[in-house]
């Protein structure tokens, strides 16, 4: 067989296996939460037939920012499109220009940053600390200088970075506090929502997320000011009549872009929040006790948290640190039909071609611990432990595998 028969074999193995696995989270995901989705097409149903698949202020709009305020802690709120339009509108609001520094973790998505880059912002990257994957806040210190305007924090897979440590900088160098909790739904610190800490929260309410409506964002804040700055920039019809406070009330209409969100995804988020405490809890509960049954193992590790984060679980992340042993975890895995995805952030944001080439961004920084992990990271859905009666299996078939990795 020529290389590039060899080449579309494997292409297409990959691309098999990928829907396969994405098929089986599927049929997982309808199988627990069959009485939700049944719930959100009466929803979906209802605005359809009254014709209300597009509203510009109130209503279901209102509902959807007023919940998101709640479960993030915030006294705000702003809906979006999605949680890119989320983080642009957090930026603009914060007046990001040209040559304005924003640090952000380097394992992390890609999304994050676009939107610095298009209002003419840099940003900054940043090494992670090994046992948790947040953002190392004793090298973030360090590259805070006279141009740095915000720090950028995202809590991977739901693990929460350390907010005492990073209020403590903020307010040292007062510095804007942003949240990206798209992993992060109604994750807590010191038993307090995020929103008490940060200054502004962001959040994909996106494709297969905690809760999910498709495609659709939202934005937290405490502050009126920067809540009208978001409408100014992204809800074009909201500007005069729907700002809270008189600074921009001269202004006849917004003077950005569109990025309002889908009557339909809000309804079908909606749905979800009335049953996401019980369903976290639940989530929550079992992969604790997943990976406290599995503490001992000797070829596969788990992520730390700090003491004081109350965190949730998008996915679960399991690391193996002898790069001999990655493919062999990865064939066992899929031996055993335990459906897993390779880690979505490699490359590095710091090394990512969009940043170096289309953007110009040439980092000077040195990020050893992600560069180390970012080929080691197996990840495993959620949803996967939402029944209690496959727990004990998914624990049996996890010893067997790290007692064959050796």
């Amino acid at each position: 067989v020529d290389s590039k028969s060899k080449h579309q074999k494997a292409t297409n193995l990959y691309a098999y296996v990928s829907i396969s696995y994405s098929k089986q989270n599927f049929i997982l995901k309808m199988k627990y939460f069959e009485e939700d989705i049944e719930n959100q097409i009466v929803k979906v149903n209802a605005l359809i037939r009254e014709q209300k698949l597009s509203v510009v202020a109130g209503d279901i709009l209102e509902q959807f920012e007023f919940l998101c305020s709640n479960l993030f802690g915030s006294k705000e709120g702003v809906a979006t499109c999605n949680g890119t339009s989320a983080l642009h509108l957090a930026f603009f609001a914060i007046n990001i220009t040209k040559g304005d520094e924003i640090i952000v973790p380097t394992y992390g998505y890609h999304a994050m940053v676009v939107p610095i880059c298009q209002l003419g912002g840099i940003p900054v990257f940043c090494d992670v600390f090994e046992d948790t994957l947040t953002i190392n806040t004793e090298e973030l210190e360090k590259i805070i200088n006279r141009k740095t305007k915000a720090l950028l924090i995202h809590q991977p897979w739901g693990n929460l970075s350390n907010v005492d440590r990073l209020i403590e900088i903020k307010e040292k160098y007062n510095l804007y506090l942003i949240s990206d909790s798209s992993h992060a739904h109604g994750a807590k610190w010191n038993n307090l929502p995020l929103g008490r800490y940060y200054d502004i929260i962001c959040a994909s309410f996106g494709k297969d997320k905690l809760i999910s409506g498709g495609e659709l964002g939202i934005a937290t804040m405490n502050s009126v000011e920067i809540r009208d700055r978001m409408l100014l920039y992204g809800h074009v019809n909201r500007v005069p009549f729907d700002l809270k406070c008189k600074r921009y009330k001269y202004l006849d209409n917004a003077i950005g872009i569109k990025y309002r969100p889908h009557a339909l995804a809000m309804a079908i988020a909606i749905e979800q929040m009335e049953t996401f405490p019980s369903r976290i809890r639940r989530v929550t509960d079992n992969i604790t006790l997943f990976k406290d049954q599995l503490k001992d193992l000797r070829n596969i590790r788990f992520l730390n948290s700090f003491d004081l984060a109350c965190r949730v679980y998008w996915k679960v992340i399991l690391i193996v640190d002898v790069e001999s042993k990655q493919e062999s975890l990865k064939n066992l895995m899929k031996e055993n039909e335990i459906p897993f995805e390779e880690n979505h952030y490699n490359p590095l944001l710091h090394e990512n071609s969009i940043f170096t080439e289309f953007y110009g961004i040439q980092s000077k920084g040195y990020y050893p611990i992600a560069e180390k992990l970012k080929s080691k990271i197996c990840q495993l859905s959620a949803y996967l432990f939402y029944c209690d009666k496959d727990l004990s299996r998914l624990v049996e078939v996890f010893r067997e595998i790290d007692r064959k990795l050796g």
